[in-house]
């Protein structure tokens, strides 16, 4: 989240007068080291171009000064309206709560003033004079903080300053959080401090101890001091749980950067303990900051917002994640058992969002591992999204990377939750666009909460932003407004801010409801749900308030009165709940740390007690399960921190059960641990064999900037060659492994054992030294397999020219090549794909081109017809149908149709999959008469096998999967638009996309202009080209006389052969569709007589805007013997293939023997898995 700086005086706020001119430079790094500073816009602080607003001027309505309504209930419905929704916004006066957290603006404060003037409070809800009803607390930025005592029917009564809470008169309250700090029994406040000042006194935090309750009020004093956790830091938000183990409550305490200007170089050398994250060891009573020793990082890298606890990798200890503001990385702390921890964000997951803000930890699909969900920025409309573009987003990108600061992308992320492939560190897949929360606009709390009562965690995010400063338009509006003040006063004047403050505009946006369908599906029910106030909401909790058996929802606003909205799912469907309520021992009387499994109606659940949630915010220590229907929960189990279990059967639903620590059974020395599953156990199918093949390195870019800049993705062109065969007559796959950078490929030959050797190496093309294809047959017909290969130029674009070398076998390991060798022009890169398409006994070769639309390197895919050893090219001839196909990726070779000849079908980019039915020796087109015309996609990979037992081959095509941010179909496709729009007799390619009916430019106005000058000149600012159509850019002339290639669907699809001719799509499981598949082996590998299938892959070559497809982990289907697919978990298949898996293949072992699985990675890395037992291929 991103503010500018403006004040007209350094004080009360020490702000920095901003002068035209001289404005402040952006960015941060992790140390420092001479990079251009003009790579980074102007004058926005920090990453301030990656923020996103409305256009200057397209505010609410409301002025500088004001607050909304006074009710604080824009949009709201009248009570009564609307009853049979899920929730009821329920009115101050019904309620008693009048909270708000106003902020008023003036020249000295406001959000130019300090960056995060808007960014809002939070609120705590539990029980604090034991009546068994959730009280509310809300801390104010400026102002008192607010204590209500729920009195039951959702009525609530002030008592702040009876309960002695009200906070310091001249701070700014934060985030606030509920514990038993002193382990009495009784919940205690504790609550962040920050804000602009620079006096440590003002911004010391304060922590109210639970004395006793008079009269049914909770009374409080503040001891912070005396526990040594006044910390004067710049708090956001602080945690309570055990971090080492010893049975009490140790604290993190996340921070933030000193908000003041820095850049790129700056951040990450400064070691203020003002900035730093902290954690406190409690040592009996009294807290000691052990942050050094815990590893905690101690440069200020971070702008802590969100912060979530959980076991992330089910090994009994607490893991932390922190969300960092700006771009500064996410830390993901894996506790160890000192009590130490250690940050593996970058193995752990393969990106984060960018202005990372509120998050959540929860187990979303009842597979027993957590999950994480963290909120950013994103816009969901196209208008929102290209008024906040601008042209140096790329550049950042690259910068922020280079800088070690890991993979951010503007976009909320949904990380899934995939176990530990091999020692302690979980791998996560982020699924965000799949599951359809990517996009929620100017994001604060993220908040799992079973909201309907049937058993699946729904997600709540809040939005708004009472003030943005950094739209690119308002920018250039400000930046010109203070050079006029600049030239006729010499400074800046309060009038002049308070006018900034004026056109500044706001975001009043309604929050956001996602029901949990399952199956990594959520839904947009914000309006059914009746949750669609606008408002500039903040933090948010859940409880069950009036203690009917479903959760309300309690949200702090900005300016406007505070949200509580009923839940009328009891009323309304009737679904059970069971909630549970756990007594721990001294000195963690409320459990934190504990978990409980359910399973009620077959359906498992589980949730962990920890209290930090959301944003600035904590929930009561309840755990609340919904059961749909199920009116009995089968099994509940708990297992204490300590590892002790008590398990009950055939509870009641509908009530609170309470479990008490003293009746658990002590952890039995062998008690299993809390994975089911580990990597290469028995229980799994698949087992890794570690460094059994050890290819030479490949250099390749971890940046993947396009080369063009108007490509909606980078089609991978850095290929690893991967092809398996028999190579030395023992019945054993062996394999080709292509060389890169002049080093030579290696043939690699499987011995008896189920090893590989390192054999014969093919020498490397000097002129063209990337071997980016392979494939090994006979081609001369001496009973021998040879090898064929492709060698390219290393920048495939710049010279699209490819060579064809054929290594002859020899026998006794040793090949030579043959000298009729041959260049191919165009494309930027090749398939290769052998079979005998003429019955001839001889193996004929397709070889299958890939470019870019609009790169100017298109080259038609060729048939190469075996006559005896040469290999005569009869395309023209035979199968003319392949000259237009110039995106094409993969091919296979079968008998479609069953006439007993191999028909062809071929996969690629902006194309259908393509049938070339085998008459007679011709090939001719079906693809229309097989159904497959609108079936158009950016295909990867195929694979073929009986998967239905019909007895005729169906096929799986690897498409670039779901998880891309925009979903096309056949009426709102992904369209590209290739022509000479420059009229300088050069293509270019321009990709568009659909909105509400209306066909718009993917990229905005800065991205354009870099390919199409004019674009800038047509539209001066971002507002304007955001309005416009894409006929409406490139003139609707333009657009009739551009050729036009559309994309479909991005599926990766199961295709199943009808035997009449028909292939008949269905989709994969939506495991299937996280990443993009680039490899598919089908086989028997649980041997029960039906073919399985693995597939694998990634793309890492995004650039900024479209997050690398990064959350393939390599995944185990298995068939049902009738087409369908079962989704089997890594943890439970033993399967991992991780990285950008750009070939993967199976390799026959000797009788009886697991087959093995060989993967290439980008950059040279071989991956071998080998199944447990024997598998049949496909």
């Amino acid at each position: 989240m991103f503010h500018r700086q403006l004040a007209a005086s350094p004080q009360p706020f020490g702000v920095i007068t901003i002068r035209p001119g001289h404005p402040p430079r952006t960015g941060q790094r992790r140390a420092p080291m001479p990079l251009p500073r003009d790579l980074l816009p102007l004058p926005l602080l920090l990453a301030a171009a990656l923020g996103g607003c409305d256009p200057p001027g397209a505010d609410d309505g409301r002025g500088p000064e004001g607050a909304g309504r006074a009710d604080g209930r824009t949009g709201a419905r009248p009570e009564g309206d609307g009853s049979e929704r899920l929730f009821t916004l329920m009115p101050s006066a019904q309620t008693g709560i009048t909270f708000a957290n106003r902020l008023p603006e003036t020249a000295a404060r406001n959000g130019l003033a300090y960056q995060y003037y808007y960014n809002g409070a939070g609120v705590a809800v539990g029980d604090l004079n034991g009546d068994d009803l959730p009280d509310l607390y809300f801390t104010a930025n400026i102002g008192p903080n607010r204590l209500y005592l729920n009195r039951g029917g959702l009525r609530f009564e002030d008592v702040t300053e009876r309960a002695g809470v009200t906070g310091p008169s001249d701070g700014w309250a934060t985030g606030v959080t509920l514990a038993d700090v002193n382990a009495d029994g009784r919940l205690d406040i504790y609550v962040s401090q920050s804000g602009p000042f620079g006096e440590d006194d003002l911004r010391r935090n304060v922590l109210y101890i639970n004395q006793e309750t008079r009269n049914e009020v909770p009374v409080f004093t503040e001891q912070a001091a005396a526990y040594g956790l006044d910390d004067p830091a710049y708090s956001t938000q602080a945690a309570f749980f055990d971090s080492d183990g010893d049975g009490d409550l140790d604290m993190y305490l996340m921070n933030h950067g000193i908000p003041a200007y820095r850049t790129l170089l700056e951040l990450g050398t400064g070691r203020s303990p003002l900035e730093v994250d902290k954690l406190y060891r409690n040592d009996g009573g009294r807290f000691t900051d052990v942050s050094s020793e815990a590893g905690l990082i101690d440069t200020n890298l971070g702008f802590g917002l969100g912060l979530s606890v959980g076991d992330l990798n089910n090994d009994g200890r607490p893991d932390i994640h922190v969300a960092n503001d700006y771009s500064g990385p996410d830390y993901l702390y894996l506790g160890r058992a000192d009590g130490s921890f250690r940050n593996v964000i970058e193995r752990s997951m393969g990106h984060t969002p960018l202005s990372s803000m509120g998050s959540d930890i929860a187990d979303i699909d009842g597979d027993g591992w957590l999950d994480l969900a963290v909120v950013e920025m994103e816009l969901p409309t196209h208008f929102g999204r290209k008024t906040r573009e601008m042209g140096t987003e790329q550049e950042r990108f690259a910068l922020i990377v280079r800088e070690g600061l890991h993979y951010q992308y503007m976009a909320n992320a949904l990380q899934w939750n995939r176990g530990t492939p091999d020692d302690t560190v979980p791998v996560f897949s982020e699924v965000a666009h799949l599951a359809g929360v990517a996009r929620t606009d100017w994001s604060w709390a993220a908040l799992f909460a079973d909201l309907d009562n049937d058993g699946r965690q729904d997600l709540f995010v809040t939005n708004g932003m009472a003030g943005v400063s950094i739209n690119p338009d308002f920018d250039a509006y400000m930046s010109r407004r203070l050079a006029e003040v600049e030239a006729a006063t010499g400074g800046t004047t309060p009038a002049v801010i308070l006018e900034l403050i004026g056109n500044m505009p706001r975001r009043r946006t309604p929050n956001h409801a996602f029901a949990n369908a399952g199956d990594l599906d959520f839904t947009d029910r914000t309006a059914d749900w009746g949750l669609d106030q606008p408002a500039y909401s903040t933090g948010a909790a859940y409880a069950d308030l009036d203690r009917d058996g479903d959760l309300d929802l309690v949200v702090s606003n900005v300016l406007d009165e505070a949200f509580v909205y009923r839940n009328n799912a009891r009323e309304t469907s009737g679904a059970h709940y069971v909630a549970t309520r756990l007594r721990g021992p001294f000195p963690n009387p409320f459990a934190i740390g504990a978990r409980v499994w359910l399973t009620a109606g077959g359906t498992p659940q589980m949730q962990e007690m920890q209290l930090t949630r959301g944003y600035q915010s904590s929930v009561e220590p309840v755990l609340h399960f919904g059961l749909g229907e199920s009116a009995t929960v089968d099994t509940i189990s708990v297992r204490w921190p300590d590892g002790a279990v008590e398990t009950r059967t055939g509870v009641a639903a509908d009530a609170t059960v309470t479990f008490d620590h003293a009746d658990a059974r002590p952890p039995a020395p062998d008690a299993p641990s809390l994975t089911s599953f580990g990597p290469g156990s028995a229980n799994t199918l698949f087992t890794h064999v570690r460094d059994a093949v050890r290819p030479v390195p490949r250099h390749t870019s971890s940046l993947g900037v396009p080369a063009a800049p108007l490509e909606p993705y980078p089609s991978r062109r850095e290929q690893v060659a991967l092809a398996a065969g028999d190579l030395d007559g023992d019945g054993l796959d062996d394999f080709v492994f292509g060389g890169s950078g002049n080093a030579p490929s290696t043939v690699f030959i499987q011995r008896n054992d189920g090893t590989f050797e390192a054999g014969a190496r093919l020498p490397a093309d000097a002129a063209m030294s990337e071997t980016t294809a392979a494939a090994i047959f006979d081609a001369d017909g001496d009973g021998r397999s040879d090898i064929w290969t492709v060698s390219s130029h290393a920048a495939a674009l710049v010279r699209a020219e490819h060579r064809h070398r054929l290594f002859l076998n020899t026998g006794g390991g040793t090949f030579r090549e043959s000298p009729g060798t041959s260049r191919q022009q165009g494309g930027e890169r090749v398939t290769l794909t052998p079979g005998d398409y003429n019955a001839d006994g001889r193996v004929d070769l397709f070889v299958g081109s890939h470019s870019v639309p609009g790169s100017g390197h298109a080259a038609g895919s060729r048939l190469l017809r075996n006559d005896g050893g040469t290999f005569v090219d009869v395309t023209d001839q035979l199968a003319p149908a392949l000259a237009r196909l110039t995106t094409v990726t993969d091919a296979a070779w079968a008998d479609i149709d069953g006439t007993g000849t191999a028909d062809l079908l071929v996969a690629g980019e902006w194309m259908a999959p393509t049938l070339l039915l085998n008459e007679g020796g011709r090939l001719t087109d079906a693809t229309a008469d097989a159904g497959l015309e609108g079936l158009t996609g950016w295909w990867q990979t195929l694979a073929v096998a009986d998967f239905d037992r019909d007895g005729d081959p169906d096929f799986v095509a690897g498409n670039l999967g779901l998880n891309y941010p925009y979903h096309p179909s056949h009426d709102a496709p992904f369209e590209l638009y290739v022509a000479d729009f420059n009229r300088d007799g050069r293509e270019e390619s321009v990709p568009a996309y659909h909105e509400a009916g209306t066909l718009y430019p993917w990229f905005g106005r800065d991205r354009m202009a870099s390919m199409l000058p004019w674009v800038a000149e047509r539209y001066p600012t971002l507002d304007a080209f955001a309005r416009a159509t894409l006929s409406e850019v490139l003139n609707p002339e333009g657009v009739r006389g551009a050729q036009r290639f559309a994309v479909h669907t991005l599926g990766t699809t199961y295709l199943e052969n009808l035997g009449d001719g028909q292939l008949l799509p269905r989709s994969l499981p939506r495991a299937a569709q996280i990443s993009a598949v680039t490899g598919a082996v089908p086989a028997d590998f649980d041997a029960d007589g039906k073919i399985d299938l693995v597939i694998a892959g990634n793309i890492h070559p995004f650039d900024h805007s479209v997050p690398r497809l990064d959350g393939g982990v390599g995944l185990y289907l298995r068939g049902d013997g009738a087409g369908g697919f079962t989704t089997v978990r890594p943890t439970a298949s033993g399967l991992w293939l991780l990285g950008e898996v750009q070939a993967l293949t199976m390799l026959r072992a000797g009788a009886g023997d697991p087959p093995a699985l060989i993967a290439a990675v980008a950059g040279g890395e071989a991956l071998l898995v080998r199944a447990q037992g024997p598998a049949t291929a496909g």
